[in-house]
């Protein structure tokens, strides 16, 4: 699966470190259906006109696979707890899963904080740990943004994905990259689920599926790529070779 250019890499890291136990496990299925999902719509037929059904429910599960993946690189418990249910003898395919990673809550925030964060009276459920939320964006967003930034401004990298990035400043990023998360995954969703009742063919039309995919993966790039310059996030991989990755796959979407 050459077309991945090691997407999955890039997202889930290293993966291959030993004594990781369960989080192995969880990484390695998350690495592999990331990277088959990358491999379909890099290889895609346009031309078998099923593309309004199929790329919607690719990419969604790219764009919510990714972001799981990265989310279980700062909160590994999280992704165990999950996967500990999962492997339950009590576990029931057809019930709600109370412990399930949900876009709103895990992914994104279900509403956003007033007044200071970090106010000392606040109880600890007020800190609010979705992967989008505004305190992980004060803990780990705005700082790594911050210095990719400044990575970017002392390197020479032919890159229109970072340059775009670098002409924002971290607070700005981080709400930007926020709301792109949620339009593309809404955007996705109208493909998915019956809401859509007008000619899907119409509304998720061969250019602007493809217009989504570039979105979606360069928004989970860079992301995935401002993670690795986190030291005590799981599974970093050296810079360079996340640079590396992240201009491929800027490169292999361009030519979607």
């Amino acid at each position: 699966m050459d077309e991945c250019r090691e997407y999955e890499t890039l997202i889930c890291g290293d993966i291959t470190t030993e004594n990781m136990y369960d989080y192995h496990e969880i990484m390695k299925n998350l690495s592999d259906k990331i990277k088959k999902l990358t491999y379909l719509i890099m290889s895609y037929n346009w031309e078998n006109g099923n593309a309004n059904v199929d790329i919607p429910f690719y990419c969604r599960n790219v764009l919510e696979s990714s972001l799981t993946a990265i989310l279980g690189r700062i909160d590994p418990f999280r992704l165990i707890t999950v996967y500990k249910v999962q492997s339950d003898p009590s576990y029931d395919l057809g019930k709600r899963a109370q412990t399930a990673v949900e876009w709103a809550g895990d992914i994104v925030a279900k509403s956003s904080p007033s007044g200071n964060l970090w106010q000392f009276d606040k109880k600890k459920e007020s800190f609010d740990r979705a992967l989008l939320g505004n305190h992980m964006g004060d803990v780990i967003w705005k700082p790594s943004f911050r210095t990719l930034g400044d990575y970017i401004s002392g390197n020479e990298l032919q890159s229109e994905w970072l340059n775009e990035f670098a002409s924002y400043n971290e607070d700005e990023n981080f709400e930007r990259l926020k709301h792109e998360a949620m339009r593309l995954f809404s955007s996705f969703s109208k493909g998915v689920h019956s809401e859509c009742l007008v000619d899907i063919n119409t509304m998720l039309d061969n250019l602007t599926l493809k217009s989504l995919i570039k979105d979606m993966y360069k928004l989970c790039s860079i992301i995935a790529l401002a993670s690795h310059f986190v030291e005590f996030l799981a599974t970093k991989i050296e810079i360079g070779r996340a640079i590396f990755i992240f201009l491929r796959i800027e490169e292999m979407v361009e030519n979607v």
